[in-house]
């Protein structure tokens, strides 16, 4: 696994004019372990471009935020936004508004709440979307588990009339 610290004072996380190539934002995620290539992310050519940072305590999650936030910020391009949802209420990032989320607090995220849109939402979708968030982000489901869960999911969407 490529030193994200170091790959972010790379070719293209360096100045201000090393994000533009035509007007279109480059940035340099560091290297391929594999075959040494420039693993490079063009959110121009993407349809929705997310990043997600998830990594254990301690490991340079919010290191690597504010280096995001700060490069991308100075490279001026027009549509660089910034939402930074934090469990914890311990990222400050400079500039930023933040919002605290828990049990009491109005603001959240149901990772079961359906999408209408036709293409990307979906009881089906959204299935699969959570159950590939757990398996990223905790202990891999087994086959079984996955299958419970998914038959489970959709029985409650049927009997709630999706």
């Amino acid at each position: 696994m490529p030193d994200l610290q170091t790959s972010l004072t790379g070719p293209f996380f360096g100045a201000q004019s090393d994000f533009k190539k035509d007007s279109v934002l480059l940035i340099s995620w560091g290297k391929n372990v594999v075959n040494g290539a420039d693993v490079v992310w063009e959110p121009g050519c993407i349809a929705n471009p997310h990043i997600g940072v998830f990594a254990d305590s301690c490991m340079g999650k919010t290191t690597i935020l504010r280096r995001i936030i700060s490069v991308m910020t100075q490279s001026g391009h027009a549509r660089v936004r910034f939402h930074v949802f934090d469990g914890h209420g311990d990222v400050d990032i400079d500039g930023g508004s933040s919002v605290t989320f828990h049990e009491s607090s109005d603001f959240g995220f149901n990772p079961l709440e359906l999408s209408a849109d036709p293409e990307f939402g979906g009881v089906r979708k959204r299935i699969q979307s959570l159950t590939m968030a757990i398996n990223h982000t905790s202990v891999r489901l087994g086959p079984r588990q996955e299958l419970a869960l998914t038959r489970l999911l959709v029985a409650l969407y049927r009997r709630e009339g999706f």
